[in-house]
């Protein structure tokens, strides 16, 4: 089997979770939908190319490792704007529209962020033989056709994503093979390493089967489906040398 290795290092990280009224909160890993829309965004997908994104999510197996993870932090952050304001998307200015009472007060929101964080992800696709390949990712995102981020867009990767390509019987011996990433971290190094598999790659230890919501309705824009995930910790010891 050939697994894509990413590395995913940023200051701040923010793996969406699901939000509670204005809170924006985060998960330790990120979902299956947030790689599907990492993955097409090197691609170079647009988001209005929903058949191929929801192909790619329901093809994608992964597995993920934190590496190292700092505190996490929740910013909160206010805006109001009048009715005669404008805003900006991407791609043009637009007027906002609403009833005169919509601006009286600001918008109040709090969104959490991880600090510090360093994350191996391994990727599969099956069927592994139906485009997009591997390969094919794993060259996306050497050449990315657009900026990537971690989680949210002021989540600026600090060292390119790709690692490589590995020949693997399975997603965690993948993970195995791939070298804790022990950056400049200056305390000791841990004894074992928060994980995240496929239900059917369960090591010798006993892991926590959840089931996440970390999927979405790529034709219709919200998160509303569910995946099966297996957490736990891995002993450094069974990984490869620490680098």
């Amino acid at each position: 089997m050939d697994v894509l290795v990413l590395r995913l290092e940023a200051p701040m990280v923010a793996f969406g979770d699901v939000m509670v009224d204005n809170l924006g909160r985060i998960a330790e890993f990120p979902t299956t939908s947030a790689l599907t829309g990492l993955i097409g965004n090197a691609l170079g997908l647009d988001r209005t190319e929903t058949n191929a994104l929801a192909r790619l999510q329901q093809r994608l197996r992964f597995a993920c490792r934190i590496d190292a993870r700092g505190p996490r932090l929740t910013d909160m952050q206010t805006a109001q704007l009048a009715q005669s304001d404008e805003w900006w998307t991407t791609h043009r200015v637009v007027g906002r529209d609403g009833g005169a009472a919509t601006y009286h007060s600001p918008h109040i929101r709090y969104r959490d962020f991880d600090c510090d964080v360093r994350l191996t992800v391994v990727c599969a696709f099956d069927p592994a033989d139906e485009p997009p390949s591997v390969h094919t990712v794993a060259s996306a995102f050497e050449r990315p056709a657009r900026p990537l981020f971690v989680g949210r867009k002021p989540c600026l990767p600090t060292r390119p994503m790709h690692e490589g390509v590995l020949t693997t019987r399975s997603l965690l011996e993948a993970l195995r093979q791939v070298p804790w990433a022990a950056g400049q971290i200056r305390e000791h190094a841990p004894d074992q390493l928060l994980v995240r598999l496929p239900v059917d790659e369960a090591p010798p230890r006993p892991l926590k089967y959840l089931q996440l919501a970390d999927r979405r309705n790529w034709t219709a824009g919200p998160h509303m489906g569910l995946g099966d995930a297996l957490v736990g910790y891995l002993p450094l010891r069974d990984c490869a040398r620490v680098s």
